[in-house]
């Protein structure tokens, strides 16, 4: 014989009992020395049940199991007919009392009748009453298989949740690790490229590179500033020819003496200027009407005109 498999569950409610013993007997006595059917009498003698070959307790769910291991056989015998018993606790109910009930006065269950040379596996289903299970104290689930199937399912999950667990702290240290060593490549890897750029290797190092489009407006306003600076100290000159009729364009008239007199249209020398040598002297352009006139302007911009061919200002 190979397995005893079986549950043991309240009768009203189909819940598991645990901790109660299941013995297994090979019934091999005669007629006569049989035990007295307890249904019949009050008298049982559970040593004319035959042979004990094992013993095991429920489970929480009431389930039991005994292995070919667990099972006792005399000689070549492999086939016994077998008998279950199921026994409550041995209790104590007396402090003065050192002896449990015997063995017969904690009888919860008997096979009716053995089963005659029973196969490689056997299977049992044993329910008992309520009455029974109280009669005895034994603590008892008030659930049904549903529940047990529920009980099962948290089981499952609370131990998956567990392994889970257990894994991560196992492997707390590896993982940070692991990140610690990705946060330092990252912050290597953009300290490396931090300053690749098209921008030409000699501008790279000026101080008006802007780096960041939040400095925008301060370097725009050094940037005017220090040209401003640098243009009132400069005393160099450059010369821009233009033809007459475009100086005329311009609001000039010109004397039979070569002299130029009236008022400078400042749009349009600004767009002029910008057509000639390609740069804007505004920084917005959008300039208003000039009111200046040709006897200052030409104070500010045009150097020794007799000698020159045309204007020359001062760059």
């Amino acid at each position: 014989m190979e397995k005893i498999i079986g549950r043991v569950l309240v009768k009203e409610t189909s819940a598991g009992i645990a901790n109660l013993v299941v013995a297994a007997f090979d019934y091999d006595v005669p007629k006569k020395d049989q035990p007295v059917d307890n249904n019949a009498a009050n008298v049982f003698d559970i040593n004319k049940l035959g042979k004990r070959i094992g013993s095991v307790l429920t489970d929480s769910e009431g389930r039991f199991i005994l292995t070919k291991v667990d099972l006792n056989f005399d000689g070549i015998e492999t086939r016994p007919d077998l008998i279950l018993v199921i026994f409550a606790p041995e209790d104590i109910e007396d402090k003065g009392n050192y002896f449990p009930l015997a063995p017969e006065k904690r009888l919860l269950y008997v096979s009716r009748a053995p089963r005659t040379d029973a196969g490689s596996e056997e299977a049992y289903v044993i329910r008992l009453s309520k009455e029974k299970l109280e009669s005895y104290k034994i603590p008892y689930g008030s659930g049904s298989q549903n529940d047990a199937a529920i009980n099962d399912f948290v089981t499952g999950i609370e131990r998956n949740y567990s392994l889970q667990n257990h894994l991560t702290q196992k492997t707390k240290v590896f993982t940070q690790q692991q990140l610690d060593t990705e946060s330092s490549n990252r912050k290597k890897a953009k300290q490396k490229i931090k300053k690749f750029t098209s921008i030409p290797l000699i501008q790279r190092n000026d101080s008006n590179l802007l780096e960041n489009e939040k400095d925008l407006v301060t370097k725009q306003k050094k940037i005017v500033k220090e040209g401003l600076k640098k243009m009132n100290s400069s005393h160099k000159q450059f010369t821009i020819t233009l033809p007459l009729d475009i100086i005329k364009e311009f609001g000039l008239k010109e004397d039979e003496d070569g002299e130029f007199s009236g008022n400078v249209d400042t749009n349009k020398f600004i767009e002029q200027l910008n057509e000639v040598i390609g740069i804007s002297l505004l920084r917005k352009d959008d300039p208003k009407p000039s009111t200046t006139s040709a006897a200052s302007l030409f104070k500010k911009f045009i150097v020794d005109v007799k000698k020159a061919d045309n204007p020359i200002l001062p760059g």
